[in-house]
């Protein structure tokens, strides 16, 4: 959902990778892993991002948002 939004919006990626970036943050898991799906659809302008996302994967409490969130550094490796 959030991806699709974003893909409408055509939102530009300084101004809102910030925030979802603190969005990792958010104590809903499900938040979380929309916030990791959308940081997907920027690619590598969430390169910056990567220690958050790390840091996510390491403190993810649930399963679906560990794999999302290494998935997504394992795509900005492969991209760099």
């Amino acid at each position: 959902m959030a991806t699709q939004v974003i893909a409408l919006l055509a939102v530009d990626a300084e101004a809102v990778l910030p925030q979802l970036a603190q969005a990792l943050a958010d104590p809903d898991v499900v938040v979380r892993v929309a916030v990791l799906d959308a940081l997907h659809e920027f690619g590598t302008a969430a390169a910056p991002y990567a220690d958050v996302i790390a840091e996510r994967a390491v403190a993810a409490t649930q399963e679906d948002e560990r794999a999302s969130a290494v998935s997504l550094l394992d795509n900005l490796a492969r991209r760099e």
